[in-house]
């Protein structure tokens, strides 16, 4: 499907130009310049929408409940965290841990509100999606809250920016869970046996190796969660592992091979063993 190949293609692009946004080490300007980089991503994706609009009804589905939702989760998102990270200034490391506890309480109440359509989302339902992503097709005075508010009916549905605020209200609470977790620990440089290293491959990488630890039983018998795991390799490796579920979600949906950091590391290996045996 040429929308589904051009829209992977640039959601890598702004997946890509989204790591290097985490070199700006300021808070603020890194949510703002993120905001940047994700408006951008989304109007490209309206243009060419604009001029490649959908053929059917199946495409258009496609486009406002798996694509578009998608790229306007990192608008929201970004919109979110740059509001948060300007009230935080001046909080010390307690009012810091009591300020994201806080917000976290407060997002809770987005999916209340739309616990209903999250179960839908969740439960990966399909049986509305003629209502809820079809433009036009769905009566907004019965449901106003529900209504996106882009401004352009023809880039719009009732749902899909619901759609799109839920998924930056999961990245939220990652954020605000890995804020507070940081909070608890006191600075690991000060007790570590080693010094720390840099994770050099690409953050999908990582959480593809991480879910490979968990599905195998390789950490604890299996006994572990997942988010501890992404922390155990964020303070080993130093990186800050963002979307880290979204990811993996994107990792299942490979057209051809699913595995391929670990293929990557097989042949690696292979290839090591070959050099060191003279083979």
């Amino acid at each position: 499907m040429e929308l589904l190949n051009y829209s992977e293609n640039l959601y890598r692009e702004l997946e890509t130009e989204l790591e290097t946004t985490n070199l700006e080490k300021q808070p603020v300007k890194r949510a703002g310049r993120a905001l940047e980089v994700s408006l951008a991503y989304l109007k490209t994706l309206k243009d060419w929408v604009k001029a490649n609009p959908p053929a059917d009804q199946e495409q258009e589905i496609l486009l406002f409940k798996q694509v578009k939702p998608r790229f306007k989760s990192w608008v929201i998102f970004y919109q979110q965290l740059l509001n948060l990270e300007s009230r935080k200034i001046g909080c010390g490391s307690e009012g810091e841990k009591a300020f994201y506890r806080h917000e976290l309480e407060a997002l809770a109440h987005v999916f209340e509100a739309n616990l209903s359509f999250y179960q839908y989302v969740r439960t990966e339902s399909d049986y509305l999606d003629s209502s809820y992503y079809v433009r036009g097709a769905y009566d907004l005075k019965l449901h106003p809250d529900d209504a996106s508010v882009d401004g352009d009916e023809f880039f719009m549905t009732s749902h899909d920016n619901t759609l799109a605020r839920l998924f930056a209200a999961e990245r939220l609470q990652e954020y605000l869970q890995q804020a507070i977790r940081k909070t608890d620990m006191q600075d690991p440089e000060n007790f570590l046996p080693f010094d720390r290293h840099h994770w050099t491959a690409s953050q999908t990488d990582a959480i593809e190796l991480i879910y490979a630890l968990k599905a195998s039983g390789s950490v604890n018998n299996g006994n572990i969660d997942i988010a501890q795991l992404v922390q155990i390799f964020e303070y080993a490796f130093t990186i800050e592992l963002k979307d880290y579920y979204h990811k993996y979600t994107d990792i299942t949906r490979r057209k051809k091979d699913i595995p391929v950091f670990l293929y990557k590391l097989r042949d690696g290996l292979l290839r090591w063993i070959d050099d060191k045996m003279g083979l």
